[in-house]
């Protein structure tokens, strides 16, 4: 891409447009008003615009919600529609607590030598004031009392196991020093013996730890022990991003140390050891950490040691939502629809179902045996068919071309899916979800979220390897865009831009202007009438090739529709055997 630049013939300003429209030549209050009424044409019908150069990939449509269980749907639809946010938030989220709820209880079987862990990585990216906390809170609440439900119960007992610990020690601590001050043979054998029996009391006794499957603000290594206290299950489900911080080496010296290791094996499930110098060390053999995080885009744009998260593989593991966000667009007052208490109590009733739910059992250490999810033959075939469509998707320039790391894993991934799915379908046809295989509809649901998925993905990490300075002009064209006001004037866009560190003066601004009119042909700067002094700010007009009205469509209740997701991306085969399970098949 070439360097910011004024007109190249250096004959016009950078705020003046490349053909002056002859409506501009009226009053300026009568334009003024037509304008701000929605009247004045965007382009006069002998001006020609011509074609727009996109500034990156498309924005992606909202994630499908056909496959959910009712019970997962039901909720998603009413948090979305109550907290008037994009149903993908509520769906990443809700994904991520039935995640949470199985995690290290069973895995899903593809084909002999490879199996997947049914813990999930999800997160959404919003801009501020979009209700993440309130709606994040709406889908994880049952687990947090779940967790605290728990702890009181256990409570008694673990106090009692405390004060016996406490007076061991003690009597330990005596007889040491009984031995130390003895006198005579007989009392130092006397105090050798105590010392002997209190510590074999002290081996036997069990202290009842705490039962967690929540951690929000922990260093890697605390992770890590968490995890060992466990059973290695443990979940981060936040609005907020402090965990890339964390993950970024916040508590390391200097931020140099990014502990990547504990993160990267807790998602595959392999065992994690710490034995570094000075430090007591944890094992997890079998590591299930589920992570469902909601963040500013400026997170991302921000992050620290970029490269290393890239490079390391931490930024392909997670399933990304770039919902569109709502503000300025929502229902406000008595208009806003209530919160369905019936679907929420049936959704905590659910997940709680979940959540008591056991594995296979105990091996010889005492670590949990996941049960073994099965596939169909119509999940097999489904399976084959979306593997064989990724692959060809990952070729240089292909769909998955500039993401491999992301797109390497999507096939896996959505096999993690299509195991929570199913476990969470089983439970709610009243079926043992270990002993019946996952079904061709279900294998198919999965997937349509995997081609979904894709457009996410691309936005988040295409965006992350972007020239700053089309990184930046992206960001101005976003908020012209989204403000979708054919009044808008140059200085109202300075405005949206307040708070970008980039853009702190209009001269900041304008250069950015120029890119999106000169290099992208998205906008024109038409000049006002001036009265004297200074020059108003001119319109920051869109070329009207670019729909920006045209707003992507939430697939909550509010639309009172559940349309078909399949996407145009599936192949035949898949779409085959998608229809055959709607029709009846083995689903």
């Amino acid at each position: 891409m070439s360097s910011l630049r004024a007109d190249p013939e250096g004959e016009r300003e950078v705020a003046q447009p490349l053909v002056t429209d002859p409506a501009l030549a009226h009053d300026e209050e009568l334009i003024e008003s037509r304008v701000r009424d929605g009247q004045a044409s965007a382009t006069s019908a002998s001006e020609s615009w011509g074609d727009s150069i996109p500034l990156g990939p498309p924005d992606p449509d909202p994630l499908p919600l056909d496959g959910l269980p009712s019970w997962i749907l039901d909720h998603v639809r009413s948090v979305a529609d109550h907290q008037q946010v994009p149903s993908d938030l509520p769906l990443q989220m809700a994904l991520a607590s039935v995640s949470t709820a199985i995690a290290g209880k069973a895995e899903i079987e593809l084909r002999p030598g490879w199996r997947e862990p049914l813990n999930l990585w999800t997160l959404t990216v919003l801009p501020p004031a979009n209700r993440k906390s309130a709606a994040t809170d709406q889908m994880n609440r049952p687990i947090y009392d779940y967790e605290a439900e728990h702890a009181r119960a256990i409570s008694p007992d673990r106090t009692t196991a405390l004060n016996v610990q406490d007076t061991l020690e003690k009597k330990l601590e005596k007889a040491k020093r009984d031995v130390a001050n003895a006198k005579t043979s007989e009392a130092e054998a006397d105090a050798r013996q105590r010392i002997k029996d209190t510590q074999a009391r002290f081996d036997d006794l069990l202290v009842p730890t705490i039962p967690r499957l929540l951690a929000s603000d922990v260093t890697p290594e605390r992770l890590l022990g968490l995890m060992a206290e466990n059973d290695g299950r443990m979940a981060v489900l936040a609005p907020e991003g402090d965990l890339f911080r964390i993950m970024a080496g916040r508590y390391s010296k200097g931020g140099r140390d990014v502990r990547f290791d504990v993160f990267k094996r807790a998602w595959t499930g392999e065992p994690i050891r710490d034995d570094r110098i000075g430090r007591e060390g944890s094992y997890v053999r079998r590591p299930a950490l589920t992570l469902g995080i909601a963040v500013q885009p400026r997170l991302l744009e921000n992050l620290e040691n970029r490269s290393a998260f890239r490079g390391e593989g931490l930024l392909g593991r997670f399933l990304y939502a770039v919902p569109e966000s709502r503000i300025g667009h929502r229902l406000t007052g008595r208009d806003v629809p209530p919160l369905v208490y019936a679907a929420r109590t049936n959704y905590a009733r659910t997940l709680r179902t979940l959540l008591e739910a056991g594995a296979a059992g105990r091996d010889d250490d005492g670590d949990l045996l996941p049960h073994l999810l099965e596939l169909s033959e119509s999940a097999l075939d489904v399976l084959d068919d979306f593997e064989a469509d990724v692959e060809r998707k990952l070729r240089p320039g292909g769909e998955l071309g500039s993401i491999p790391d992301w797109g390497g894993k999507l096939v896996g991934s959505m096999c993690r899916i299509a195991g929570v799915l199913h476990v969470a379908q089983a439970v709610e046809d009243g079926n043992d979800p270990w002993r019946t295989p996952v079904a061709g509809l279900t294998m198919a649901s999965a997937m349509d979220l995997g081609y979904a998925y894709i457009g996410h993905a691309r936005a988040v990490l295409d965006s992350l390897d972007l020239d700053p300075e089309l990184a930046l002009a992206r960001y101005v064209w976003n908020r012209i865009r989204t403000a979708d006001d054919p009044g808008l004037t140059e200085r109202d866009v300075f405005d949206l831009c307040r708070g970008k560190p980039e853009i702190e003066r209009m001269e900041d601004l304008r250069p950015v202007l120029a890119v999106l009119e000169y290099e992208h042909n998205l906008i024109r700067l038409a000049p006002r009438k001036s009265r004297g002094g200074r020059p108003p700010s001119p319109f920051v007009k869109v070329n009207p090739a670019v729909d920006v009205s045209k707003r992507r469509r939430s697939p909550s209740s509010s639309a009172r529709e559940h349309t078909s997701t399949t996407s145009a991306d599936v192949p035949v085969d898949l779409r085959d055997d998608l229809n055959a399970a709607l029709a009846g098949g083995d689903g």
